[in-house]
Formats: C-alpha cells, sequence, structure tokens
C-alpha cells in the first residue's frame, strides 16, 4: 500500500518507519526545510534552543529504542536541561525541585504540591498507564 505522511516530526517519522517496517511504501511530506518538528532546535546565543517545548530525557526507553533501531543513537546530541519560567518581568531557574522550591512567582503550598509531582513523575517507568488521563 502507498502511504503519504504529512509532516516530518517524531510522530510522523515514527509512522513513517513503523509502516515501512510492515512493507508500506511510505512518503513524508515536510514543508519546512528541517525534520524534527517542534522536537527541532534553533542556535540562539551560540547554542541550541528547543524549537518547541518538546524535548528527551536519558530515560525514554521508547524514543530511545527506536533511535537504536533506526542506527542513529550516537547522532543524539544531548544537553544539560537548563529550564526557566518568565513572568512579571522576571527569569525564574526552574531546573531543580529546590529551584520551584524558590519560585516566588507562586505561592508556596503550589510551589510544594508541583515540587512533589515531578519527583512522583519523574519515578514512573511506563508512560502508558497515563494514556487516557486528562489534565484537568
Amino acid at each position: 500500500m502507498k502511504i503519504g505522511i504529512i509532516g516530518a516530526g517524531a510522530a510522523g517519522l515514527s509512522a513513517a518507519y513503523d509502516l515501512s517496517s510492515q512493507g508500506h511504501r511510505v512518503v513524508v511530506y515536510e514543508s519546512a526545510p528541517f525534520i524534527g518538528g517542534q522536537a527541532s532546535t534553533i542556535p540562539v546565543g551560540g547554542g541550541p534552543l528547543e524549537r518547541g517545548y518538546h524535548h528527551l530525557f536519558t530515560n525514554d526507553s521508547a524514543i530511545l529504542q527506536l533511535m537504536a533501531d533506526l542506527g542513529i543513537s550516537d547522532a543524539m546530541e544531548w544537553y544539560p536541561s537548563r529550564v526557566g519560567t518568565y513572568t512579571s518581568g522576571k527569569v525564574y531557574k526552574t531546573t531543580t525541585p529546590l529551584d520551584l522550591l524558590r519560585l516566588g512567582a507562586i505561592p508556596i503550598v503550589d510551589r510544594i504540591k508541583l515540587g512533589l509531582f515531578a519527583l512522583r513523575v519523574k519515578r514512573i517507568r511506563d508512560w502508558r498507564g497515563l494514556e487516557e488521563q486528562t489534565a484537568g
């Protein structure tokens, strides 16, 4: 079967790989001059900046396995995570749980809740249990 996929982001490329592995003829169409979609980067100030808030963690086993299957693991460039939040004219560092506790832009009770949530999420090994959950 001939299949066209719109978009060369992570989902489009993963679908193309999976479908072509099943014997289908696949063509990926991308309007941008780069692949990776929102997971790609742009150069800013001599370093990479995420094009969108999409990223990979070193424990994202499904995507790491896909990269290994594709033979592109060595092409991945890993950067230390540096996260910040900009509000009311100020940038707050929000990389670590301690940074969250110092985030004066939100009440202390909410900072503690957010820190506990971040620690709980970090221990999740199988994301499939979250598949049907909503953000609300």
